[in-house]
């Protein structure tokens, strides 16, 4: 379902790429992303600028010739984390096993080097980045389905997904780490998401919150 028209579309990304502007665009299936990969190239060849990441919101099917797209405009993608877990079977009904091998293929983008942010799509998914990382890192459903298993990653490229590839996504060179200089905004685990049990990710229990170096949540 298109809702921008092409000719839109092209005028749009056209416009803030010639003004120096990223845009975001909401694009899930594969037919989409070529659409407006189209545009993105011939904005980029209208008006270099080199730099300007643009995000596509989702990008949700692809290939590995849009991921290749995707990386050579260095755009920023940010597909659903949690959707595998939330939905589960549903999914393979709705697109079938072999399409579910390239969505929400975080496994291809960290094999291409392209940062990827971490996103629940709240309201329409659970925003807990923990069940994010658990469904990226396991790929079942909350119903025991397995589904687009060659899209799996490990634990701590899960954890890269929400600190630093939301930081990079986002262009904010204060977040996404630990260290000098950088926001105070963290929580406290009771354990290491990165060596637990897979199946226990989205169940590691959090002491604390804190924003701006204020602990706002105790447990």
């Amino acid at each position: 379902m298109q809702t921008t028209p092409t000719s839109e579309l092209r005028e749009i990304v056209r416009k803030a790429q010639e003004d120096g502007e990223r845009v975001c665009v909401h694009c899930n299936g594969d037919a989409a992303l070529r659409i407006l990969l189209n545009q993105f190239e011939a904005a980029a060849i209208e008006s270099p600028r080199p730099g300007l990441r643009h995000r596509i919101e989702h990008c949700s099917v692809v290939n590995e010739t849009i991921v290749e797209r995707i990386k050579r405009l260095e755009a920023y993608p940010v597909p659903f984390a949690g959707y595998i877990a939330y939905h589960g079977h549903n999914l393979a009904y709705w697109y079938g096993d072999a399409r579910l091998e390239r969505m929400f293929a975080h496994a291809w983008f960290q094999r291409e080097g392209v940062p990827v942010a971490g996103s629940s799509d709240y309201p329409c998914g659970p925003l807990e980045p923990l069940y994010g990382m658990q469904s990226m890192v396991t790929r079942r459903g909350d119903d025991g389905a397995l589904l687009g298993t060659s899209q799996k990653i490990d634990a701590q490229s899960a954890l890269s997904v929400y600190t630093l590839g939301s930081a990079a996504a986002e262009e904010h060179p204060a977040k996404g780490r630990l260290a000098p200089g950088y926001l105070a905004d963290f929580v406290v685990l009771d354990d290491d998401p990165t060596t637990v049990d897979p199946s226990r990710i989205a169940h590691v229990p959090v002491r604390a919150t804190y924003v701006g170096a204020e602990r706002v949540f105790a447990a």
